[in-house]
């Protein structure tokens, strides 16, 4: 299903259920509400700058190669796969929210607010991988899952890890002006940290990688309950080290 021009939405719900529907103009939503199935797809195909998105819970979300223009209040939840094409588009003050029942995989994208796990609960063994540049200006809530993150980890607002594990199984460097809070961390690629600070709430282990400190300070900050600093690297090194009493 395509809408050529605009559409208009001052009540009610719109759902595209299972189905394809496809945007190629102006999207108003004034009322009402926005939402897909977990199979159903939205493609947002204007050729031109400056397509509105619609806050809403989608399944798979599709943008084309020009720039959109995200909400600036309400969430964007997405189920299924997000696939944000070549354009560069506007993200202030906006939420995306990955909620889907099995894996997903975070596309390389310049978040503002990005929430893991919405208010939907994951299915037990979820996970998702990054393997792009992860840019979050505003605020990350991982919720209690595991994540591998294969590319570069730019944060400069906060990042709240729940229980799970933070894999980094790629050339990854941590940058930004944030303090990074973690739970696990595991390092299985090459990990360089060159003036970030990391909290870690669990264990540290290094399983066939390396990990590179800079200026920054990693700190075990449990006092309720014993961490692990190990793995299979014969040696590793940290810059300013602190062991919370």
């Amino acid at each position: 299903r395509s809408i050529p021009g605009t559409l208009t939405l001052t009540s009610g719900t719109l759902n595209v259920g299972s189905h394809t529907l496809s945007l190629f103009d102006v999207v108003n939503i004034t009322g009402g509400s926005f939402t897909s199935g977990a199979e159903g797809t939205v493609l947002y195909a204007r050729n031109g700058n400056g397509q509105q998105i619609a806050a809403g819970n989608y399944g798979n979300l599709t943008f084309n190669a020009s720039n959109k223009v995200l909400p600036s209040s309400g969430t964007i939840g997405i189920g299924g796969t997000f696939t944000p094409g070549a354009g560069s588009h506007t993200t202030t003050n906006s939420t995306i929210s990955f909620n889907g029942a099995s894996s997903q995989t975070i596309p390389a994208f310049n978040y503002h607010n990005l929430t893991v796990g919405g208010s939907n609960v994951k299915t037990a063994g979820a996970a998702l991988s990054i393997p792009g540049n992860m840019v979050i200006a505003g605020t990350f809530d991982a919720g209690a899952y595991s994540h591998a993150v294969a590319g570069n980890w730019i944060n400069n607002g906060t990042f709240t890890h729940g229980g799970g594990t933070i894999q980094f199984n790629g050339a990854t460097t941590i940058s930004g002006s944030a303090e990074n809070t973690f739970n696990n961390v595991l390092v299985s690629g090459s990990l360089t940290a060159p003036n970030a600070n990391m909290n870690v709430a669990g264990n540290w282990t290094v399983n066939g990688g390396t990990f590179t400190p800079g200026t920054g300070t990693v700190t075990f900050s449990n006092t309720q309950a014993p961490q692990s600093i190990g793995g299979t690297a014969s040696a590793f090194s940290f810059n300013n080290l602190t062991v919370a009493n």
